[in-house]
Order: structure tokens, then C-alpha cells, then sequence
């Protein structure tokens, strides 16, 4: 059985629209170049309770998106399809679709795709919960709430009773399908999922949700998030000299002059390890070790600025951009001193960014330990990536 994410992109943020100079639909704004519906889609393609996702977005995009979708690397999007007037229209669609393929879908998770902050965690948290049929995340209100009646208070509710509800929610798809069947003969708006299942009989879960996880409705909420945040990531490697004949020394993407190379699997180039692994550890990812395990033979002796290259792209499809990047090496021989104005060029055009953002210091160990034996070299890395 198959397990679906919808997205629903399908909106025309006339909310938005009236106090933004936004020329596009707010789905399809960028922050860090990544559009808001890629970037609350993107955790999906990454989750593993997900086989498919359906993107719904208006009839007059789905061929700009269906364009955009392998530029993203989101090889679980199956179809993009015409959303409907409204927010329940949309997802009325993606079930009449999933039905209409027969694709055998037992859960499935509905997500605003205004909401470009989901992370693995809630997701995961949906899915521990999947027995009880309807799992929604949702954030306790701590302000005074009131229920009014035109320009007047009618009472004071007791917020201990509130919550504020998010998506993703999840679903058992027949469940889901189900309200929505009740939907046809009991006519009415709901602004959630989570709203039709109840009025079904069916209970409906919540778990802890995030205050990150916003979503996008005026161009104030867009402010907020425009102001970058950053996320720090360290990365080390260390790699023995070798005695093979013609071994070459590479670090930071050249050619170092020494009589000795050193011992890897790759070309063994500590310093773009140590970078690949603090921008890895930066987006949450795991090590280069797990991306390029060292017993695959397609690595074997590969260059290391190609993997840095497919570390830049998978870093950028997830919505980052690199700040800078601070590397020390420690090596008592050779002296790289004089080669760093080079390597900085050369990493640069592989992270396409300026050198001004990359910072290379070399130092020894005064002769101590197995660097100091001139046994080897270690590099340690700082990333700082913005989104």
C-alpha cells in the first residue's frame, strides 16, 4: 500500500495579494531561491513514511510546475494537477485522482504548500501516530482568547481548552475519503481536513506541532521569515600519507608539490571532505561517509570537488545557501601556505561563491603526535548555511 503527501499549492492568496507588491502567487515566491511550495515539499521527498506525492496547484500553472519539478530533484511527485475553487476542492481532486489511477493508498498526508518550514520530526511524529486514523500537529495558545460577535466580546474562552492546528495532517485514506463523501450530501466549508473528519464522528489526534512551522497568508508573515536564519555545521577528516608510487597530494581541489599523496578511497582530499561534512552536518544531513560510502567503486578515486559539487546541489534542493565556510588544516609537511589563494579560487566556483566567503588557515603541531611524525593530515571545517 502506497502512502501519498498532497500539497496544496492551488491558492490565489488574494490575501496576500492586497497588501503585497508580490508580482506571482505567494506559493511560488523564493526564499533563498527556492520557491515556498518546493521548500514545503521538499521534506516529503526526504521522509520515509512517503512513496508519492500529488502537487495541486492553479489549471493555468501545472506546466511551469511539471517543468520545475526534476530541477528540484523531487522524484517522488508523481502528477501535478488542477486544484479547485477552494481549499477542500483541491483535495477532493488529489482523491478523485489517486482513486481514478487505483493506486493502493492506505495513508495519506495533506500539507499546506504555503508552509515551507515542515520538518522530519513532525512528520515522524504524524506517523508514530498513524493508528488512531487522524493525527493533526497543534501548538498551544497562550494568549487570551475571545469569542466575538461583531465589534463586541461576547465571552472569554479558557485557552487551556485551545489550540492553534497546523498541517501536515495525516490521514487513513479511506477515513478521509470517507468525510469526503459525506461532503456531497452535507454541503458546507471547512478550513481544515481535520474539520470534515470530525464531522463524520471521527476522532481526530493532535501531536505536538512546531512554532516554526508557519504559514505564509499576508506579506507580513512573509517579513518575518525573509529574515534569514542561520544554521551552523562543523565537519573533520584526517587521512594517513601513503607510499604509493605517483599518489598525488590534493587538498582544496589542487595540486600540492610532495613526495607523498595521501591513503583514501577517493583522491583523499581531507580539506573538501571536511568542508562536504560541516555543510552536510549544517542542512541536518547525514556524514559524506553515508552520501559516498568508501566501499561503493563509483567513488573509487574519484576527485573530491565532485562530491562537493553533488553536496552543494543537495544542500541547495533542500533550500540553503551557503554563508561561509572557515577551515583549518594541520599538516607538518608540506607547507601549504602559498597554495591557498589558489585553492580558495577553485572552491569557490565549485560552492559558487566569492572567496571573500571562505576562510583557509594552516598551521602544525609543533612536532607532537602523528602529524607532527609527518603521518598524515587533519582538517576541520565551519559552514554556515542561510535559508
Amino acid at each position: 500500500m502506497s502512502r501519498f503527501a498532497v500539497i496544496l499549492a492551488a491558492g490565489q492568496g488574494r490575501r496576500f495579494a492586497q497588501d503585497s507588491s508580490a508580482e506571482c502567487k505567494k506559493q511560488y515566491i523564493s526564499i533563498s531561491g527556492v520557491p515556498l511550495w518546493v521548500q514545503a515539499t521538499h521534506p516529503f521527498e526526504q521522509s520515509p513514511w512517503v512513496d508519492r506525492i500529488l502537487i495541486v496547484v492553479p489549471k493555468e500553472d501545472i506546466l511551469t510546475i511539471q517543468k520545475e519539478i526534476s530541477s528540484y530533484a523531487l522524484s517522488k511527485v508523481v502528477s501535478v494537477i488542477a486544484g479547485g475553487e477552494r481549499r477542500q476542492d483541491s483535495v477532493w481532486v488529489a482523491l478523485e485522482w489517486i482513486q481514478r489511477h487505483r493506486e493502493p493508498c492506505d495513508m495519506i498526508f495533506i500539507h499546506d504548500g504555503v508552509r515551507p518550514f515542515v520538518t522530519q520530526d513532525l512528520i515522524e511524529r504524524l506517523w508514530k501516530e498513524k493508528e488512531a486514523g487522524a493525527i493533526v500537529p497543534g501548538i498551544s495558545v497562550t494568549d487570551t482568547v475571545k469569542l466575538k460577535k461583531g465589534e463586541w466580546i461576547e465571552k472569554t474562552l479558557d485557552r487551556s481548552q485551545c489550540v492553534r492546528i497546523q498541517t501536515p495532517q495525516l490521514f487513513s485514506y479511506a477515513v478521509l475519503l470517507r468525510a469526503f463523501e459525506f461532503l456531497k450530501t452535507h454541503p458546507q466549508e471547512v478550513t481544515d481536513d481535520a474539520s470534515l473528519v470530525e464531522c463524520i464522528g471521527e476522532k481526530v489526534k493532535i501531536v505536538m506541532g512546531e512554532e516554526e512551522n508557519i504559514k505564509i497568508t499576508t506579506s507580513q508573515d512573509l517579513k518575518k521569515i525573509q529574515t534569514s536564519s542561520i544554521r551552523v555545521g562543523q565537519g573533520m577528516d584526517v587521512h594517513p600519507f601513503c607510499e604509493v608510487p605517483q599518489r598525488k597530494l590534493i587538498l582544496g581541489g589542487i595540486e600540492i608539490p610532495y613526495s607523498k599523496g595521501l591513503q583514501g578511497h577517493s583522491d583523499a582530499d581531507v580539506l573538501t571532505h571536511a568542508i562536504c561534512d560541516s555543510l552536510l552536518g549544517a542542512a541536518g544531513f547525514s556524514d559524506i561517509g553515508t552520501h559516498f560510502p568508501d566501499h561503493d567503486p563509483q567513488y573509487e578515486n574519484i576527485a573530491s570537488l565532485v562530491l562537493l559539487e553533488k553536496v552543494v546541489d543537495k544542500i541547495g534542493a533542500a533550500g540553503y545557501t551557503i554563508n561561509n565556510i572557515d577551515v583549518t588544516v594541520v599538516a607538518q609537511v608540506p607547507k601549504i601556505q602559498p597554495m591557498i589563494p589558489e585553492m580558495k579560487i577553485c572552491l569557490s566556483k565549485v560552492m559558487k561563491i566569492s572567496i571573500s566567503q571562505i576562510a583557509i588557515k594552516a598551521t602544525t603541531t609543533e612536532k607532537m603526535g602523528f602529524v607532527g611524525r609527518e603521518e598524515g593530515i587533519v582538517a576541520f571545517a565551519i559552514s554556515t548555511l542561510k535559508i
